[in-house]
């Protein structure tokens, strides 16, 4: 399993079953940067069938599970945006809870949808199958609708979003952040005595913030950026900008 710095920080000591979901999420945050020599498998459901499960006072559980102190981890993740990335974190999910997990863990996917409202809507869901943590989601949009879902029931939500502007109040990071990732391009790209850079990057808030850090990364190594293209996300524009910048 491979394992980086991330911006992950707790400003005071967690719960024992929030203690166990971090632990879990960074195991599987690892093992989610593995090399695998099999392609990930399809997502799991994000409800699990009604005669699996009794909704107890605490949540959702599990008939196997009846009696037990589980440590309930809801999983917010692009199951219908992005399969094979849902599909990778999920595996490692199970991966970090069969090595690292113990018998009273409980993980509970679901689909972290598209936007901000499908996120929050899902996060509810979670809250309402008793989840204790939220792990997910993993763009910056999904993780800032599941906070507001999740701040009022101080449920904490660790997510994978490398925009460190959506973290603090109840909402962790496990990821490694764009600034630090664009420090790092442009220092090697210095280092290798390369002056000039051109960026192709969404034209959203991660775009420019990602434009801005290498504009003062260029300043501060002596780096000219000769292009910088910012297009919609969409795969006729990203096309179309990527053409016009090589041909520039």
């Amino acid at each position: 399993m491979a394992s980086g710095k991330s911006s992950l920080g707790l400003g005071r000591a967690p719960s024992v079953k929030t203690a166990a979901a971090i632990s879990l999420a960074a195991f599987m945050a690892a093992c989610a940067t593995a090399p695998s020599s099999t392609p990930p498998g399809p997502g799991p459901s994000p409800v699990t069938p009604p005669d699996a499960q009794v909704q107890s006072r605490d949540g959702v559980t599990p008939s196997f599970m009846r009696g037990r102190d589980i440590v309930r981890v809801g999983l917010l993740l692009p199951f219908s945006l992005r399969p094979q990335d849902a599909a990778a974190l999920y595996n490692a999910a199970e991966l970090a809870l069969f090595d690292h997990g113990n018998q009273n863990t409980l993980l509970i996917p679901r689909d972290a949808g598209s936007d901000e409202a499908s996120a929050n809507a899902a996060a509810r869901a979670l809250i309402a199958d008793g989840a204790d943590i939220i792990v997910g989601p993993v763009l910056r949009e999904g993780v800032l609708g599941a906070a507001n879902a999740a701040r009022g029931d101080s449920v904490p939500v660790i997510g994978f979003s490398s925009d460190r502007t959506v973290g603090g109040n109840g909402v962790y990071l496990l990821s490694f952040q764009l600034e630090d990732e664009v420090s790092r391009i442009v220092s090697y790209a210095a280092s290798r005595n390369i002056r000039t850079i051109a960026l192709l990057a969404p034209s959203n808030e991660y775009g420019r913030r990602v434009e801005g850090a290498l504009r003062e990364e260029a300043r501060l190594h002596g780096v000219t950026i000769v292009h910088s293209v910012l297009y919609n996300r969409t795969d006729t524009e990203a096309s179309a900008a990527a053409t016009s910048l090589a041909g520039s």
